[in-house]
């Protein structure tokens, strides 16, 4: 199946499960297509006689004479190019995108499917790898077209450009949509300085990229550098004299702009890092990213049959699939002024702007630095925000005594006693329920966007920001922690407002409901608008069966979440499972007679009730017995795992809470909010067709 078919056949649009493969094999197939129309004009033996002849001598200079400053291949003639783009093409571009996935994974940029599109130079691009692997990120992580407004390629071999032209017409169609026409121009790295044309192009790219482009010339470029102090760095009076002549990698980044990109990719061997490296020093360059990517190898089956059988008409000689050891390093220039904003000039502090700011100094609408912190401290506000309005009745003092000393019951419950069946915390209280989204409330949201967000990292699932709105169900919601954290994950991966249609709780406290409609007046338009009235329905776990009503909201969700509402019950549900649960046969039946399955637990009752293609999202202490009890009726149900991950430790990001919530903690004694989870597992599960029924 692809990846679309994944998504609608799970009946879940917004979330599906992703494939690089696809991408990556109509991109090569182009490239055998490009073979095949020689073959139509010449016959089968001229293109292979044309062909095949250049790519040994290529590898042999790539693998073992790329130290000599005099080794570099002629790529003016077609064949040349064409025996590049078959050996080398697919695997630059995979590794690129595997690079890109990396910086998205640990935070240091995040993807705005609703921004401007971006000129993009590549500094030697020849057969455009760079701007292909950017554009199949960008779309991964839901760009639609155009996914890039300009490209510019330099590059000491203009002739390129026909080869470029030739592998677009063949392209899949969303990037032959979806990237403009390419433009090449004249450049060669061994010239000092840019040509006029050059540096405009250069001064007006939001992305300039460097992959596989400079260890080729690195050896001449390195005794271009101008002599160094004995401390090993180029002394200041050098740099004063010469710096402008000291190579075309510093006169690049030189012409750079506030707030663009520098993408390095290249084999560790070599003095091609210490280059980029010395001019990244000598400018105002921050290293967003900077890692070493060992024997990366294409995904299996990512050749088509055709390509196959070209590998064998080619006398075996197959492409290049497993990468070496390489670098990846990413380069922000940085802003000095916010000069965008007012005619003030001030240093920049990264650290006082929030996301949207950056973004628009930066100018780089589809990449920016990313923090989640913004939007928690907004959600945190709104629980300052309803404290300040009982305080209005209620006065300070009496208010901070019931909060504190509700809090510390809640505390003493949840650290020690949690164990015991009989300890439950009692919610039917205001200020309990206060106290609870106070400490716990903003931790657990933070930890379900951490999880989806790995989620997508890891590449299980994906964003469809053009998918329909979905359904959720909480078990044991409570405040919401559950869909706000969600919203606040498919809000980063460009859903619009209205991505959730539907919000339901299953709750034994129902009395929940008053503390979120104190909490929606005061959360952040956004959150208003994506998410609908939510809906309470009274549920215990400790009751087997779900009512009928619980039983149509399950069915009807296209995302059950249990986030730290288990665990409470747990001690109780394990003594309700039947005496065989250990002993389920091979095939996942329970041994015990059918007709008991369905008196086991609840939550037995709420898989078995889940629609085909539904996920659950399930997040709990790693102590204590619900793992044990949500995987036995997982194995029952045949519920496909798609992630299990152990969290340690995550905590909140940094200056999260805002002067008026720091306030507040002052007034609570100092009685801070919990900031940091400790053990926590992370299961989701999805609901197969053909999982059985009680």
């Amino acid at each position: 199946m692809t990846t679309s078919e994944l998504g609608i056949i799970g009946g879940f649009q917004s979330l599906q499960i992703s494939s690089n493969e696809d991408d990556l094999r109509g991109i090569f197939d182009a490239v055998v297509a490009i073979y095949r129309q020689w073959e139509l004009f010449c016959g089968h033996q001229v293109p292979m006689l044309l062909c095949l002849p250049k790519m040994p001598g290529m590898s042999k200079i790539y693998r073992h004479q790329l130290g000599s400053p005099t080794s570099r291949i002629d790529f003016s003639n077609v064949c040349t190019r064409w025996a590049y783009m078959y050996v080398y093409m697919l695997r630059h571009v995979h590794l690129a995108l595997h690079a890109w996935d990396l910086t998205l994974r640990e935070r240091i940029v995040t993807v705005t499917p609703g921004g401007t599109a971006q000129n993009v130079c590549m500094v030697g691009g020849g057969p455009g790898s760079d701007v292909l692997s950017f554009a199949m990120f960008l779309s991964k992580y839901g760009v639609s077209c155009p996914l890039l407004a300009r490209v510019d390629v330099l590059d000491r071999c203009t002739a390129w450009v026909d080869s470029w032209n030739s592998l677009s017409r063949h392209l899949p169609e969303k990037y032959k949509r979806g990237i403009p026409s390419v433009s090449y121009h004249a450049f060669d790295y061994l010239e000092n300085e840019l040509s006029e044309t050059n540096r405009e192009i250069v001064r007006t790219a939001d992305l300039v990229t460097m992959i596989k482009s400079l260890s080729p010339v690195a050896a001449w470029l390195k005794g271009k550098q101008p002599k160094t102090s004995d401390a090993g760095a180029p002394d200041d009076q050098s740099r004063d004299s010469a710096i402008s002549e000291w190579h075309s990698v510093y006169s690049i980044m030189e012409n750079m702009r506030p707030g663009a990109l520098l993408f390095y990719m290249d084999n560790k061997t070599g003095p091609q890092r210490e280059i980029l490296m010395d001019a990244t020093k000598c400018l105002n360059f921050q290293v967003l990213f900077d890692r070493l990517l060992r024997g990366v190898s294409l995904p299996n089956g990512v050749f088509s049959q055709d390509a196959k059988r070209l590998m064998v008409q080619l006398n075996g000689y197959k492409p290049c699939s497993h990468a070496g050891t390489n670098e990846v390093i990413l380069l922000h220039m940085r802003n000095v002024f916010y000069c965008h904003f007012d005619s003030v000039h001030r240093e920049q502090d990264n650290t006082k702007m929030s996301a949207y700011e950056r973004e628009i100094i930066g100018g780089f609408r589809s990449l920016q630095i990313h923090s989640e912190r913004d939007d928690l401290r907004a959600i945190f506000d709104a629980v300052v925000a309803v404290y300040r309005r009982f305080e209005q009745v209620c006065g300070h003092a009496a208010l901070r005594d019931w909060c504190l000393s509700h809090m510390a019951c809640t505390k003493t419950i949840y650290r020690h006693n949690m164990r015991a069946a009989t300890n439950r915390v009692d919610f039917s209280n205001t200020l309990t329920r206060w106290a609870y989204m106070y400490v716990y409330m903003l931790r657990h949201i933070h930890l379900v966007f951490f999880a989806w967000d790995l989620a997508v990292q890891e590449s299980v699932v994906c964003v469809n920001p053009a998918g329909e709105a979905i359904n959720v169900c909480m078990i044991g919601g409570g405040p919401g922690s559950d869909v706000l954290g969600l919203v606040m994950f498919l809000s980063k991966y460009g859903c619009p407002s209205s991505v959730v249609a539907k919000v339901d709780v299953l709750d034994k406290c129902t009395a929940w409901a008053e503390s979120w409609e104190h909490l929606y007046n005061y959360l952040p338009g956004k959150y208003r608008v994506g998410i609908p009235s939510v809906r309470y329905h009274e549920f215990d776990y400790l009751k087997n069966h779900l009512r009928r009503e619980s039983c149509e909201i399950v069915r009807g969700a296209d995302i059950v979440t249990m986030i730290k509402s288990l665990s409470p019950a747990a001690t109780w549900l394990k003594d309700r499972q039947p005496f065989a649960f250990r002993t389920i046969a091979a095939d996942g039946r329970l041994i015990v007679p059918t007709n008991t399955v369905t008196e086991w637990h609840s939550v037995y009752s709420i898989l078995a009730n889940m629609k085909p293609g539904a996920f659950l999202l399930y997040m709990d202490n790693k102590t204590g017995p619900q793992r044990e009890i949500l995987m036995g009726a997982a194995r029952c149900l045949n519920l496909e795992v798609l992630f299990d991950r152990v969290l340690y430790g995550v905590s909140l990001p940094t200056d999260v809470f805002s002067s008026d919530a720091r306030r507040l903690m002052e007034q609570l004694n100092g009685y801070k909010p919990c900031s940091q989870a400790g053990t926590n597992e992370v299961i989701l599960l999805k609901k197969n067709r053909g999982a059985r029924r009680p």
